[in-house]
């Protein structure tokens, strides 16, 4: 007879103690059984193993210590929480110094570093939303996530490109250029490069998805250089447009616009701290017609735009009401608007490629007026 899943789980954590081993047995215990002693015996032996020293690489050993956080803040008995989180981001939060210390070394590739605080991000963000007495410690542990981004020779350069778009006053094909050149020299793919010189990476705390879904938007889900210069081309960007990236994030579609056009180009984002860092990049770069401003997409005005941008911000409700707003705004003047991972509700695509939809609507072709109905495209997943 097959032996009972948690019966061997709890052999091997007790045995052979591990991160993944301890980690596996508690998830496994949490399913099957209120048993909070072992449940405290499974994150003792859990933090026991994960802070003697392992040849396990560094990187490795932050994400199973945040991934342990995490499991722990969706499993545990409430009355264990708290202390027990505490000490694994403690853990956490000593790894990172650690590896912040080698990307400043330039020991650590930076790929590696954004691929390695990922499941760090996820962590802090959902420990934040459940345990809000938490949140200044997990703010503090991406913090130092952050820092080990920025301390890499790289992350410099990259933004030493930003000051020269402003300096120089450099478009978009000038800075590509200069990415490429500095992707070649340190082996670090030229979106990522480009990426820390429009100031979208290193990805920024704040809330998890889960939150913003109770509230009808995404969370913070960020588009890739690619996907930007895709759809804005496709918006046909000339002077005398005003564009407008509803649910901007950090604000790179919006700076790639303005670095593309002549275009009067703004952002909207419901965070306002999204909206500070994005603006304070800008300025920056030197952009003087791109602008952010803090708002909710279904009441801010924007009614003098004819081009927008949409990577998939929100949830349906909202959408909704958005795509509402959209297509009375069409029925008044014509209006391009490009879609990333979502179907807009009541318009025609006039291109439809994957996961990008463009629309194109005009007083005399204006967007079907039936019942508003969502129609959501496969997620794309994006590498920081």
């Amino acid at each position: 007879m097959a032996r009972d899943p948690l019966h061997a789980a709890l052999a091997t954590a007790r045995r052979a103690p591990t991160p993944t081993s301890t980690m596996h047995a508690f998830a496994l215990a949490a399913e099957r059984t209120r048993d909070r002693a072992l449940a405290r015996e499974l994150i003792e032996l859990g933090l026991s193993s994960a802070t003697t020293p392992t040849d396990a690489p560094l990187l490795a050993q932050l994400g199973d210590a945040a991934e342990w956080a995490t499991w722990i803040v969706l499993l545990a008995d409430r009355r264990d929480r708290a202390p027990a989180i505490a000490r694994w981001l403690t853990h956490a939060g000593r790894i990172a110094q650690q590896v912040t210390e080698l990307a400043r070394a330039g020991e650590l590739a930076l790929p590696d570093v954004l691929a390695g605080s990922a499941p760090v991000l996820h962590a802090c963000a959902t420990i934040a939303e459940r345990q809000p007495a938490l949140a200044t410690t997990c703010e503090a542990l991406w913090q130092t996530c952050s820092d080990a981004v920025n301390a890499q020779p790289v992350a410099e350069a990259a933004r030493a490109l930003a000051d020269r778009v402003r300096d120089r006053g450099w478009r978009y094909a000038e800075l590509a250029r200069a990415a490429q050149r500095l992707a070649r020299r340190t082996q670090v793919p030229a979106a990522t490069v480009l990426e820390l010189a429009l100031g979208t990476l290193p990805l920024p705390f704040g809330h998890s998805d889960t939150h913003e879904r109770a509230r009808g938007r995404t969370g913070h889900a960020a588009t890739a250089v690619d996907a930007a210069i895709t759809a804005i081309a496709h918006l046909d960007l000339v002077a005398g447009d005003t564009f407008y990236d509803l649910g901007a994030g950090l604000g790179l579609p919006t700076c790639v616009a303005a670095l593309t056009s002549t275009a009067v180009c703004r952002g909207v984002e419901y965070h306002a701290a999204y909206v500070a860092r994005a603006s304070a990049h800008a300025r920056r770069l030197g952009l003087a017609n791109a602008r952010f401003f803090a708002g909710d997409a279904t009441t801010f005005d924007f009614s003098d735009g004819n081009k927008f941008y949409l990577f998939n911000p929100f949830g349906p409700t909202v959408l909704r009401r958005v795509a509402a707003r959209l297509s009375a705004l069409a029925r008044r003047r014509p209006i391009r608007i490009a879609c990333w991972h979502v179907a807009l509700p009541g318009f025609d695509a006039v291109i439809s490629d994957g996961p990008l939809r463009v629309y194109a609507s005009s007083p005399a072709r204006s967007p079907r007026r039936d019942k508003l109905t969502t129609s959501r495209l496969p997620p794309r997943a994006h590498a920081p």
